[in-house]
């Protein structure tokens, strides 16, 4: 009953697969079904969360916390945020802490 509401999205994993169709042949004789979609599917694995997850919620945070937590310069938190400078493995791992 009454209008319907924008409901919140937040995405947890991000799949990228190709249009193209594996084993096209076995799916046209019955041998693959609907329910076996793993082996029709070539699936590109993406590594980089680092700038589609944990990148925009630092930078909502601000350079000046980020720095203070992670025990680094403004100014090395402010050109990590701005994707100006790549994290030291060790700061990136503290940086992801900070997220929780």
């Amino acid at each position: 009953m009454g209008l319907l509401q924008q409901r919140p999205v937040t995405a947890g994993e991000i799949k990228l697969i190709g249009k193209e169709s594996n084993r096209p042949e076995d799916r046209l004789t019955g041998l693959l079904t609907v329910d076996e979609l793993d082996e029709r599917l070539t699936v590109y694995h993406d590594n980089d969360c680092w700038m589609r997850i944990a990148l925009p919620k630092l930078r909502a945070m601000g350079s000046k916390k980020v720095a203070e937590a992670v025990g680094i310069s403004e100014r090395r938190a402010r050109d990590i945020l701005k994707w100006k400078a790549m994290p030291h493995p060790g700061h990136r791992t503290a940086l992801e802490d900070v997220l929780g």
